[in-house]
């Protein structure tokens, strides 16, 4: 029995240790501009592309790691494309911990497009 319950605290301390507390997210610059600037946050980390050509496709991972808030809230992309910034709220996270391991986010001309 001692050894079944060490096997379980093991495999759960793996999992958790495992974790990457974050999100990737996959961003495809879909307009016919490059794109001078890009960033994701979550209220309290951000992540920076500081210049996106067009049709060209990144990933961006946002860490959550060092959240101590453990609150709720939600996702902002900002980017600026011919001296226009353009802001897009998104997504959800719960108790510092985002739902989505991976997001993907496509720019187009006058929409961003947010799926899994």
């Amino acid at each position: 029995m001692k050894k079944l319950v060490s096997l379980i605290l093991v495999f759960l301390s793996l999992i958790i240790t495992s974790c990457k507390f974050g999100t990737t997210f996959e961003v495809e610059n879909k307009t016919n501009l490059a794109l001078d600037s890009l960033s994701i946050s979550n209220g309290f980390n951000t992540v920076y592309a500081h210049k996106m050509d067009k049709n060209e496709k990144i990933s961006l991972f946002l860490n959550f790691k060092n959240n101590n808030t453990k609150s709720d809230g939600n996702f902002v992309v900002k980017y600026k494309a011919n001296n226009k910034q353009r802001k897009t709220m998104f997504g959800y996270y719960s108790n510092g911990m985002p739902s989505d391991e991976n997001v993907k986010i496509q720019i187009y001309k006058d929409t961003v497009i947010i799926g899994d």
